[in-house]
């Protein structure tokens, strides 16, 4: 998957043309990195997050959904290992759960959502290795990516495509380089 500062470069932008935010504020720039580390790696933002914050934040949304992924939280605080809360929230298809965003939504509201979105498009995008925008956008739909997200995609597509196979080349030569140095010791 794109390394987080492909996945920090795309959430800011979309932050900035959304909210015009003029700048990169420190609260943002925690929220793209919560939102990161939350699909990323759900066991450390659990561990590492203060659990009261989170119930405060959930408590205040009161929608049905919100109470479910409270007592998800509260097992996790717990020590219970929950199915699916693992790196990229996988489910036994290899697809990812929507129970990512309800999380993010339930503790981030409707950005923390679309940033789920906007991160899992940008991961489907290397992993497939799309390079045509209406070969991406079957699986955007089945998957309900936000419309916002898929409207942000599209503007940036080729800015996306060129990012991602420079990361991608960028690994590839400096794999080769070091396999090329292992050769001679």
């Amino acid at each position: 998957m794109p390394k987080w500062g492909i996945h920090r470069k795309y959430a800011l932008r979309f932050i900035r043309e959304k909210y015009s935010v003029q700048r990169d504020h420190s609260y943002w720039d925690n929220l793209v990195n919560d939102i990161n580390l939350l699909i990323d790696f759900p066991d450390k933002y659990f561990s590492e997050k203060d659990y009261a914050w989170i119930k405060s934040r959930i408590r205040s949304n009161k929608q049905r959904q919100c109470m479910e992924v409270a007592y998800l939280i509260s097992l996790i605080h717990m020590g219970f290992k929950v199915i699916g809360v693992v790196h990229d929230w996988r489910t036994i298809r290899n697809n990812r759960s929507p129970l990512v965003k309800q999380v993010a939504y339930c503790i981030y509201g409707e950005i923390g959502a679309k940033l789920v979105d906007l991160h899992s498009a940008l991961d489907r995008i290397k992993q497939k290795e799309y390079r045509e925008y209406k070969d991406f956008i079957q699986w955007a739909i089945q998957n309900n990516i936000d419309k916002e997200i898929l409207y942000f995609i599209k503007t940036y597509w080729e800015e996306i495509i060129k990012d991602i196979l420079k990361e991608k080349y960028t690994v590839v030569k400096n794999h080769e380089h070091r396999s090329v140095q292992r050769d001679y010791f």
